[in-house]
């Protein structure tokens, strides 16, 4: 019984601290330049950014990685345009690629 427990406590300790690992920080870019945002990403590796929509007053928020290799193993990183007060500003997010869509995108498969 006390092996039991003990591998019971184990694992909900493990489980707890890989959880951790796994946390993107969470920013708010509004006012935030492109430059300022793609730093943030790029230092993080992966951030979840807030930022204002541009037809509304809206709160909108999204997963930005640096690169594919902060996604899940069926995902790649793709670009999304997010508008910054200069214009608009191309993130990469994590996507499940639509492969019938390659002939019109083929930079998915760079």
């Amino acid at each position: 019984m006390r092996t039991f427990s003990i591998a019971i406590l184990s694992f909900v300790l493990f489980a707890a601290g890989s959880q951790a690992a796994f946390a993107a920080p969470r920013i708010n870019i509004d006012g935030a330049s492109c430059r300022d945002a793609r730093r943030i990403v790029a230092q993080n590796g992966a951030a979840i950014l807030r930022y204002s929509s541009r037809q509304s007053n809206r709160l909108l928020y999204d997963r930005f990685v640096a690169d594919s290799y902060f996604c899940q193993s069926d995902e790649v990183a793709l670009p999304k345009t997010i508008f910054r007060r200069e214009g608009t500003c191309r993130l990469l997010t994590c996507q499940i690629p639509d492969y019938e869509d390659r002939f019109r995108r083929p930079w998915i498969f760079r």
